[in-house]
């Protein structure tokens, strides 16, 4: 991740690049966050990954999930259940970043995951709007 610089900082100042802690105390608040609101994981079978997934994923709206999170709540393979996702016409944005893991160490490059809705309300990359022009 490259480091952006400060704003309104002094040229060549520029701050560290931004590490999420994923640790075990983020991921305990999730986990009961997630069970709180029904979305735990009845199975680890690929049908009901993907159905909870696609819930989970509403709910937690920009936030998204991340592979230690979603390992944690029980989703085994993720980047393949996302896959399956958008193979079902499901649109999900992942993008990578910095992590502090639940064992305390770096990993760069961990995928987090938004939902950004169905493929068939967007054309050409942008949302399509069902607008009538009044004549």
């Amino acid at each position: 991740m490259k480091d952006r610089k400060k704003k309104g900082a002094a040229p060549g100042q520029e701050r560290a690049p931004y590490i999420f802690d994923c640790n075990h105390n983020h991921i305990t608040k999730l986990i009961q966050e997630l069970e709180s609101n029904g979305l735990t994981l009845a199975s680890t079978g690929t049908a009901t990954q993907c159905a909870t997934l696609i819930r989970t994923l509403k709910y937690l709206g920009g936030r998204g999930i991340n592979t230690f999170e979603a390992t944690a709540a029980g989703y085994v393979r993720l980047a393949s259940r996302v896959h399956d996702l958008d193979a079902a016409g499901w649109l999900i944005a992942s993008w990578r970043e910095s992590v502090i893991g639940p064992d305390g160490l770096f990993h760069h490059g961990v995928a987090r995951y938004i939902l950004m809705g169905r493929k068939s309300d967007y054309h050409g990359g942008q949302l399509c709007l069902a607008l009538e022009v009044a004549a």
